[in-house]
């Protein structure tokens, strides 16, 4: 053998390291950042819930207020006791009346939530403002609620 030809030497137990390291360090970084997309993902899905709960209670508290009571000040306090119930407890959010301000019988009475979702750990990736999700519910005022004027004509 010369000396052009040599063969190195080289530890079974190390020769496939070299060649799967990249491939790790990936998958890794691919489990972290997909696990904070779904994160994030869920937070959505779960503020989407929260604002359908809250906006039902509103509306509920709106149409059943004390006469002489000002049913957008019960509609908040129930939508914002429905969402510390369900643990968003420190979220941004608002109630809105979208439809009659007047609560008269067969009235239509409809509040929307809005609940401001944050990122959670992507920082200047993703979404930094946060992203807005809404929901939307309505009633009828009951057409037989006794100490109210007479509002629309009922349709049945």
């Amino acid at each position: 053998m010369d000396g052009s030809t040599r063969r190195l030497r080289t530890d079974s137990r190390e020769a496939a390291f070299v060649g799967g390291a990249e491939a790790l360090i990936f998958g890794v970084l691919l489990f972290v950042v997909g696990s904070l997309i779904l994160v994030n993902g869920w937070a959505v899905i779960d503020a989407r819930f929260a604002a359908a709960n809250a906006a039902r209670a509103a509306t509920r508290a709106a149409i059943s207020t004390p006469i002489g009571s000002d049913p957008h000040v019960q509609a908040r306090v129930a939508a914002d006791r429905v969402l510390r119930q369900d643990g968003h407890k420190d979220v941004e959010y608002d109630v809105v009346a979208e439809r009659s301000t007047s609560l008269g019988r067969c009235d239509p009475v409809r509040y929307r939530v809005t609940i401001r979702v944050h990122p959670t750990a992507l920082g200047r990736f993703g979404w930094s403002d946060g992203i807005d999700v809404m929901a939307t519910s309505g009633q009828v005022v009951d057409p037989y609620r006794s100490g109210l004027p007479a509002g629309r004509q009922c349709p049945w």
